[in-house]
């Protein structure tokens, strides 16, 4: 489930649409981050929200046709997101754990092996229990902005906003 939180959050920290379409750049993102693991997201999303980055991303491409471009980013201290880090860094250890190791280790022919990988799994989900909600909660907020914005974009107040400037040009 992370997984496709963070699929959704790498894909939508930067659209830009022509017309109600996305544009050829955006669907290529898309098409990428779909096939991406949960180590290489984690990478690109803490590349993303990393302090150092929190500046505008200015396209500086001549543009020949109207764009509505939207950025969404997590901005945070250095502390904040050095904790981050290391939470996510940890998630992706022990996911890749339970993929290749746990079946060697916790054989699960037998009660007390079952009750020890039992132990083991309730552990390992408290341990992440609040970075998991934490990009739930990121995730959430995330696609009510967005749901906001389309609403916005939809709406009269808008129109009314960009037609004039269109009749002066």
């Amino acid at each position: 489930m992370v997984e496709q939180w963070l699929k959704y959050l790498v894909t939508t920290s930067d659209i830009t649409f022509i017309g109600l379409n996305v544009d050829k750049k955006t669907d290529r993102k898309i098409e990428k981050t779909q096939k991406m693991m949960l180590g290489q997201l984690i990478s690109d999303i803490l590349d993303t929200w990393h302090p150092d980055n929190q500046s505008t991303n200015h396209r500086t491409e001549e543009l020949f046709d109207i764009r509505l471009s939207m950025s969404s980013r997590i901005e945070m201290n250095l502390d904040d997101y050095n904790s981050l880090k290391q939470s996510l860094e940890g998630l992706v250890k022990d996911r890749n754990y339970l993929v290749h190791q746990f079946s060697k280790e916790f054989q699960l022919n037998n009660a007390e092996s079952c009750h020890a990988a039992a132990v083991y799994l309730d552990d390992s989900r408290e341990k992440h229990l609040s970075v998991m909600e934490s990009i739930r909660s990121m995730t959430s907020s995330c696609q009510e902005a967005i749901k906001i914005q389309g609403e916005f974009l939809n709406s009269d107040e808008f129109w009314n906003e960009v037609e004039p400037e269109q009749q002066k040009t």
